[in-house]
């Protein structure tokens, strides 16, 4: 309720302390609050009267300044991509946004740029889901938080790839696997309903009769493996491959832009399409 004070940052805080917040503090200190605080380095900050705590504006505004200062340092490093770079509009919503002090070290922190604060930013949040509810295609385009891709086998590298991961497929070639076949990396525009990338596949092995894609999300833009730190799994895809031979492949699509990935399936000999959906992180 005190973040969202639309009173000035310079006056004093008062919040109600429980009644029974004192007796459990009495109780296990052996002292009321009030008596607590007069004999702390906050006696001239603090003061509990009546059941209520009176905050000075410089303690009062201690409680967020941590929350503040990290938001305006993380905007500052998202203007600092040729993208967004020049883009010269801040919205502010969410019930955080209501926040004076929050509001003001955005636009210290960003000087030059345009901070729009809706009359309720809270609300506004729900709005938006309501909306794009009945018309996803209010939302036209997303950057991906995470890097998105599958994993698949390539050439083994001799003293640069773990031995753990070295085998030989049915060609007699030895392979690495687990390695992170990157489909959107993370900060990529994905426009809504379309897939940016289609990548072909093919089978490892000569009487192979089945297709496992494994989808991973990592928080690294250019990851190496799939088992590395900050990977996840999201989701599997199992399709028939009809036949024999190493020369039997699928094609891979993954559709962002939506809550969730679309993931879709074409099998080379066939042509059989296969749909599955995993959950979108972030």
């Amino acid at each position: 309720m005190k973040k969202r004070k639309k009173s000035s940052l310079d006056e004093r805080v008062i919040l109600k302390v429980p009644a029974e917040l004192n007796e459990r503090f009495q109780a296990k200190q052996d002292k009321t609050i009030q008596n607590h605080l007069a004999s702390s380095k906050y006696e001239k900050n603090i003061k509990c009267v009546k059941g209520k705590l009176i905050l000075e504006p410089d303690v009062a505004n201690t409680l967020f300044n941590n929350a503040c200062v990290s938001a305006a340092y993380h905007l500052g490093l998202l203007f600092q991509d040729e993208k967004v770079k020049y883009v010269p509009t801040i919205l502010m919503v969410g019930g955080f946004s209501e926040c004076l002090m929050l509001q003001d070290a955005v636009k210290k922190a960003l000087p030059g740029k345009q901070v729009v604060v809706p009359s309720e930013p809270g609300l506004v949040v729900l709005k938006g889901a309501v909306m794009f509810g009945h018309d996803p295609s209010v939302i036209q385009e997303r950057r991906c938080r995470y890097t998105y891709g599958t994993g698949v086998a390539i050439a083994f590298r001799e003293g640069v790839d773990p031995a753990g991961k070295k085998f030989v497929d049915g060609h007699g070639d030895v392979k690495c696997k687990d390695r992170f076949d990157i489909h959107v990396r993370m900060g990529e525009a994905v426009p809504s309903g379309t897939s940016t990338v289609t990548k072909t596949y093919t089978v490892l092995h000569t009487y192979q009769k089945q297709m496992n894609f494994d989808i991973f999300a990592s928080d690294k833009k250019d990851p190496y493996f799939v088992t590395d730190i900050g990977c996840i799994k999201i989701g599997e895809f199992l399709i028939d491959i009809p036949g024999s031979g190493l020369d039997r492949s699928a094609n891979l699509c993954l559709i962002f832009g939506d809550t969730e990935i679309h993931a879709e399936v074409i099998e080379g000999q066939s042509g059989k399409k296969s749909k599955a959906t995993f959950k979108l992180l972030g």
